[in-house]
């Protein structure tokens, strides 16, 4: 199995915890430090642990919902964060539309570029996907002839000119040759992030050729330093999608991955073996399942899932009655990363009523802030917000080490939510899910 000793380390972590009777302060505290070590040792940058790691320590002072024990929140909140950190979602090449799709492959040289560009090659064409490639590598002697091998079994064919040490012109009089074909997958020459002079090079190739998509593949051996890598390309290139490679063979990739997620750059593929079938789509959410093979976890993800569920429908009864307090409102903003209950209701109005664009990501950022001036509340204040005048707030400022300005916003954006709730009914066929 891939990452087989950071596997090991937080099944560990999350079969120690789970075991335990209760979720006491000492052994969430013990379930941290287990999964921080795992990680660290991993490679991940020290900056996402600790995120993580507060998100954990979040979730432990909250209250849990209806059925779900605190033990199987904390679990279930590790393993979202653990899916978050390797990159939240699974992504896929998109080749869909009219027309030959240009895919140009970039890297470090040694990093696997033309052997992964081979493996992918042969994925699509078991899709059923015509492809043919293009060797662009000027530079290293042997480049087409290595490709030619790899992909003759497959009956793939390959273009290139080793006597031609233009790259734009030779990919474009390949080009002409080509027949018949649906992805066409671009090679170029391995290049360094400091190489000036080969960065502007595959900036020029993509710019003249008006390539779809760049693909970067990425040593995984090196672990977080992956992130600077795909900084520095993506700085070249538009990168459309990354490709870690050597994955079975290194106890950083987990570094990689991270790092990698952390630019915001999918990662499509994972390499885990020579041969040109050794390419696995990378999915973050079975990817992490695999990792941790708790066996009881995806009853305790899906348990909990279904009680915020229960938990949201519930909240959102109450609210389009009309009891909207500032406590709902703030623990909407601060939902463990789920769509957002207001934003839901929103979308159920006509254009006219709806909240105004972007107001969800400015709530979501003050987050913190508003529960640091919540908590500086009294119970009736969190109740009615109508009777915030100006010494409160002043008093609500001071104890929670805020600016007054930051108060009345909270009251502001507050009051802005609760305008759009009352408005919802007498919107003209509004349908709520939960009816």
């Amino acid at each position: 199995m891939v990452l087989e000793e950071l596997s090991s380390a937080l099944r560990e972590a999350f079969r120690k915890f789970a075991s335990r009777p209760y979720a006491e302060e000492q052994a969430i505290n013990e379930f941290i430090k287990d999964i921080q070590r795992s990680l660290l040792k991993a490679d991940v940058e020290v900056g996402l642990v600790l995120q993580l790691s507060d998100a954990i320590r979040k979730t432990a002072k909250e209250k849990p919902p209806s059925g779900v024990s605190k033990k199987e929140q904390i679990i279930h909140r590790a393993y979202t964060e653990l899916v978050n950190i390797l990159g939240r979602e699974k992504s896929t090449i998109d080749v869909s539309g009219p027309g030959v799709k240009k895919l140009l492959f970039v890297g470090i040289q040694g990093s696997g570029k033309t052997t992964t560009l081979a493996k992918v090659a042969r994925l699509f064409q078991k899709k059923g996907l015509k492809v043919a490639v293009i060797c662009a590598d000027t530079y290293r002697p042997g480049a087409l002839q290595q490709l030619t091998q790899l992909l003759d079994p497959y009956g793939i064919p390959v273009y290139g000119n080793e006597e031609e040490k233009d790259p734009v012109r030779l990919i474009k009089d390949m080009i002409k040759q080509v027949k018949d074909c649906k992805v066409l997958l671009i090679d170029t020459a391995g290049r360094h992030k400091d190489e000036k002079s080969l960065m502007e090079e595959v900036k020029n190739i993509s710019k003249e050729l008006g390539t779809d998509a760049a693909v970067l593949v990425i040593d995984s051996t090196i672990g977080q330093q992956a992130r600077a890598q795909a900084e520095a390309f993506s700085k070249t290139v538009p990168i459309g999608y990354i490709i870690l490679t050597k994955m079975d063979g290194t106890a950083k990739g987990g570094g990689a991955l991270s790092a990698v997620a952390a630019t915001g750059a999918p990662v499509v593929f994972i390499g885990t073996g020579e041969k040109v079938e050794n390419l696995e789509e990378f999915d973050p959410v079975k990817f992490t399942s695999s990792l941790l093979g708790v066996v009881d976890l995806k009853e305790i993800i899906r348990k909990v899932e279904a009680a915020f569920s229960l938990e949201d429908e519930e909240r959102v009864k109450a609210i389009t009655r009309g009891r909207f307090t500032l406590e709902d409102f703030v623990l909407q903003v601060e939902a463990l990363g789920r769509p957002g209950i207001l934003s839901s209701i929103s979308k159920m109005l006509p254009s006219s009523t709806k909240l105004p664009e972007g107001w969800e990501e400015k709530s979501s950022s003050m987050a913190k802030v508003w529960r640091s001036i919540l908590d500086s509340m009294n119970r009736e204040e969190r109740e009615d917000a109508s009777i915030l005048n100006s010494s409160r707030i002043k008093r609500i400022a001071k104890g929670s080490g805020r600016s007054e300005k930051e108060v009345r916003e909270l009251i502001k954006q507050y009051a802005l939510a609760k305008k759009m709730i009352r408005r919802m009914k007498g919107a003209r066929g509004l349908r709520t899910p939960f009816r």
